[in-house]
């Protein structure tokens, strides 16, 4: 079979009536604000989309400077200058934040903010693109809140699980440990099976006495409660370095004090996950912790220090991908974001991958009791 030649149709339309049209389309575009600014971030242009989420018609607007749209804090602190600044130095720049309609309502945009520039590579302004996110921002806020709600529940039956395990198991398995002691006083001493037996059982009662208070204290340390998150992850490192021989070093400020027991256990439990993480993917597992702040922020690093996990972990975890490492680390991400914080995964030159719970600083808790 002969394959047919495709010709090409030659444009018919002038390039002016080209470019009728193109400015007929932007400015019918009802979905998106899309409006040009010239070089010093000055309205000169506006679409049907702008007047609509902004409020503003084009004989309203026009001539006025972008600050219009953002709110008083963020106008005091230059985030509109900050942005052109980034477009023209990058070519564009792209945020996410509230914004202010006319009417003095606030809403969730995206913008993007391009640079504009003619051949010579003047620069001629700026185009400028928002999106109304509102509606998926109170999405993303009540998925949020929901899942708050879940850790909080999950958090208070651990609670309940490990305070049953700590009063009403343990000390059953106590009992049972000092009664095989008297049991193996009692067995003649003639008798080699007999009291190889009695070792052997309180060996094991011994071992499920310590593996119930492992899991005790792991379901939710009781120092936490009382001492709060430092005294706790000390205790939680030591103790994870010694069950499963990965090298942990600690670095913890003296500035970070008592933080509110929703905050410390997030923290508590991204550690936890971390170093998990690390132990069942990491080739040679040393761990450098570090808590401190950072921009205001409380910062807990957790850094694969002898970089051993594989290329692939490390490129899941940089995109925020959980798979094949659990669902742990996505549940962790929600947790610090409905606490006001985040988590910060990345890699360094000199340090390697890691991997940062970020919280707000807030008025230190008052101690329990």
């Amino acid at each position: 079979m002969t394959a047919r030649k495709i010709k090409r149709r030659q444009p018919t339309r002038p390039l002016r009536e080209s470019d009728d049209l193109l400015r007929l389309l932007v400015s019918h575009v009802q979905d998106y604000a899309i409006f040009m600014l010239d070089p010093r971030g000055y309205i000169i242009s506006w679409n049907e989309g702008a007047q609509r989420i902004k409020g503003y018609s084009e004989s309203e607007i026009v001539g006025d400077h972008m600050s219009r749209f953002y709110a008083p804090e963020d106008i005091e602190r230059g985030q509109p200058e900050h942005l052109l600044k980034v477009a023209e130095d990058e070519g564009r720049a792209e945020d996410e934040g509230w914004r202010v309609r006319k009417d003095g309502a606030r809403f969730w945009a995206n913008v993007v903010i391009t640079a504009l520039r003619d051949d010579s590579g003047q620069l001629r302004g700026f185009g400028k693109v928002t999106r109304d996110l509102t509606g998926r921002r109170e999405v993303e806020l009540t998925l949020r809140t929901l899942t708050g709600r879940l850790m909080s529940a999950q958090d208070e039956e651990r609670r309940k699980v490990s305070r049953e395990l700590h009063d009403n198991t343990s000390p059953v398995v106590a009992a049972l440990i000092s009664k095989l002691y008297t049991g193996q006083k009692q067995v003649r001493p003639g008798n080699t099976p007999l009291n190889q037996t009695m070792a052997e059982s309180i060996t094991l009662a011994e071992d499920l006495s310590t593996a119930l208070r492992t899991v005790s204290y792991l379901l939710h340390p009781p120092l936490l409660d009382e001492s709060g998150l430092v005294p706790s992850l000390r205790l939680f490192l030591h103790g994870f370095s010694s069950r499963t021989g990965v090298r942990i070093e600690a670095d913890f400020a003296t500035s970070v004090r008592r933080l509110h027991p929703d905050e410390e256990i997030a923290l508590f439990r991204f550690a936890q996950e971390c170093l998990s993480i690390f132990h069942r993917h990491s080739q040679r597992p040393a761990i450098r912790v570090r808590l401190g702040m950072r921009k205001g922020m409380i910062a807990l690093e957790m850094i694969d220090e002898e970089r051993g996990l594989p290329v692939e972990v490390v490129e899941s975890l940089c995109a925020g991908r959980a798979a094949g490492l659990g669902d742990g680390l996505t549940a962790m991400r929600e947790r610090l974001l409905h606490l006001g914080g985040n988590l910060d995964v990345h890699l360094t030159d000199h340090e390697g991958l890691v991997m940062t719970g970020l919280l707000p600083r807030h008025e230190p808790a008052p101690s329990a009791g």
